[in-house]
């Protein structure tokens, strides 16, 4: 994939032949994993996992992986599924809800209309803020958010405001199709995704060798 001189990915396709030459080319892959979460165990299972090009679609490899989990090991076994931005898809969350059961927690992109009609929601009837990590994060529960089209499931909102280092917050939200009582709950399970991510990926640095493509004629 073509990055530039900071090492970021570029879009090759808005450039012209000469321009393009101006870039460096790297190997890129994709890996998209399906772990389970445990708020008491110290270790992980990958129970899925899906390498591919730096250009696939990470959420076709994370829906295929969930829906070949379920129909072999049966409809119940995953009752939340958190998923990061890249798996935001109305109707896949829709499905995964009414076909296999499966509660899904994500962020919202701050574009969406759930968030945006959240925000709105939240200086309405001035939902109250409820401390998570002292002096950093504060949850606050909407509720129920239906302007998400695609998704025809109720979503229920959770923000979040995070604190920064230079005094200045910004507000942020999770998504869920199961409501939480208290809002603190879904930041917690979202924060463990976070942390086992990390972990994971960590894990496999220290366990893979990637060894150089062979080059020949």
């Amino acid at each position: 994939m073509p990055l530039d001189s900071e090492g970021k990915y570029v879009d090759g396709n808005r450039w012209s032949p000469a321009e393009r030459k101006r870039f460096q080319y790297t190997r890129a892959y994709q890996l998209t994993m399906l772990l389970p979460y445990s708020r008491q165990d110290e270790y992980f299972l990958f129970v899925g996992a899906h390498l591919g090009r730096g250009d696939e679609s990470g959420l076709k490899a994370g829906e295929e992986l969930a829906d070949h989990f379920v129909s072999q090991m049966g409809p119940g076994v995953i009752k939340l599924l958190m998923m990061d931005r890249e798996f935001i898809d109305g109707a896949m969350i829709r499905r995964f809800k009414k076909k296999h059961g499966i509660d899904c927690l994500v962020p919202l992109k701050s574009n969406l209309h759930a968030l945006i009609d959240a925000l709105e929601i939240a200086k309405f009837e001035e939902v109250p803020w409820v401390v998570y990590d002292e002096g950093k994060d504060e949850t606050g529960k909407v509720g129920e958010v239906e302007s998400w089209e695609s998704c025809e499931v109720p979503l229920f909102i959770v923000l979040v405001r995070t604190r920064k280092v230079d005094g200045t917050s910004e507000i942020w939200a999770l998504a869920c199709t199961r409501s939480f009582e208290d809002p603190r709950e879904a930041r917690k399970l979202y924060t463990g995704r976070m942390q086992i991510e990390l972990s994971s990926c960590k894990n496999i640095l220290r366990n893979f060798v990637f060894a150089p493509a062979f080059k020949g004629q």
